[in-house]
């Protein structure tokens, strides 16, 4: 074998061992996500639930609509307008004029200091009054009936302070190939129900305790923030309280990821704040993602192609291993299971999404909704 054969074979080894230690303990932290009782909370706790909104008229009459039609008893509704420029706040008076529960809020843009986000929830928080619990969700998620119910019944029965969810995506060419491999990377950083460093929470669905909103200062103390969720499950973690992810994707959906570019767009951000613009950690993500990726299925190519079994069995064992991977995000995320043979151009995804955020940090351009992501 040639030096150059020698250093390929090398490498597909190297990533194959790689990709059969990250699929097991993919499946390791998978389990640590916890399923939500099957009934509801008896109990009519006040709820209010909190939608920050900036230009979602795409999506935000049917998570309205949706978080009218839940089954608990005792809900508000608040969205807040974040200064949008298209028909969001239209839409919601729309809702308001049918359904008391529904309140807008006419939002400003953010006071000196605050991300726009974070500032939106803290004006949400404060029209609420006084709830025992406030459930902060994503513009663009579709709560189903039972939803809030069932997230009470988890804090209930663990005595958590914060529960967070996913959502499930309906199956599209962004879900099966861009957000596989940055679940795995993300949960890899920050591992779901682990005491770790900084603590998990999804964005997507918070419900918080308010004694416990109120203990960790309100989202004043989480101005500056444009990692809103983590940074809120660390403080409230850091402040004696307990943070609870639960699997709830049987009763919350995503419906704002289903474009391509969008979801392109989503991550690209996400990765900017999520590194805090950290070139060197850019770049890394960038190249290893790649070189992960693309190593197993051309070194399958190559193996078989100049017949060196060792090569294609490094290849095929890399590619196994990143399949099963994908697998088990398919299955929690509600996607078809033969997107698992896609799984190394998912890492090859994620690679080029590693860069384009690289390239937004270094030309000064990360934006989002038309505001800075960066501090």
């Amino acid at each position: 074998m040639s030096a150059l054969g020698r250093i390929g074979a090398g490498l597909a080894i190297t990533v194959a061992v790689a990709a059969v230690g990250r699929m097991v303990n993919s499946a390791w932290v998978m389990r640590k996500v916890a399923p939500p009782p099957a009934e509801p909370l008896a109990e009519p706790v006040a709820v209010a639930a909190i939608i920050p909104a900036r230009d979602e008229q795409a999506t935000i009459g049917r998570g309205v609509a949706a978080l009218r039609a839940q089954r608990h008893p005792n809900l508000r509704i608040i969205v807040v307008d974040d200064s949008s420029a298209d028909r969001t706040a239209e839409l919601v008076a729309v809702q308001a004029a049918q359904d008391e529960r529904v309140t807008l809020v006419r939002g400003e843009d953010p006071p000196p200091g605050w991300s726009g986000k974070v500032a939106a929830m803290a004006a949400g928080a404060h029209a609420a009054g006084e709830p025992e619990w406030l459930l902060f969700m994503d513009a663009d998620g579709v709560a189903g009936p039972g939803l809030i119910g069932r997230l009470l019944a988890a804090a209930e029965a663990t005595g958590a302070d914060l529960v967070s969810s996913p959502g499930a995506m309906r199956p599209s060419a962004g879900a099966s190939l861009l957000m596989p491999a940055a679940v795995v990377a993300m949960f890899e950083v920050v591992p779901p129900n682990r005491n770790t460093k900084r603590v998990l929470a999804i964005g997507q669905c918070l419900l918080l305790r308010r004694s416990a909103y109120e203990r960790i200062g309100g989202w004043a103390a989480l101005a500056t923030s444009t990692t809103d969720d983590v940074d809120l499950a660390t403080r409230v973690r850091d402040t004696g309280g307990r943070v609870l992810i639960v699997d709830a994707t049987a009763e919350l959906a995503a419906q704002g990821h289903d474009g391509f570019g969008q979801l392109w767009r989503s991550l690209r951000k996400s990765f900017v704040v999520g590194s805090d613009g950290n070139v060197p950690l850019l770049a890394a993500g960038a190249v290893v993602s790649l070189v992960f990726g693309l190593t197993p299925p051309l070194a399958t190519l190559t193996g078989l192609a100049r017949r060196n079994p060792k090569i294609a069995v490094a290849g095929l064992i890399g590619w196994a291993a990143q399949g099963y991977g994908h697998l088990l995000f398919a299955r929690f995320f509600h996607q078809p299971a033969a997107t698992a043979l896609l799984a190394p151009l998912s890492w090859a995804a994620l690679g080029s999404v590693l860069a384009a955020s690289l390239g937004q940090v270094l030309r000064g351009t990360a934006t989002w909704r038309g505001r800075s992501v960066t501090r």
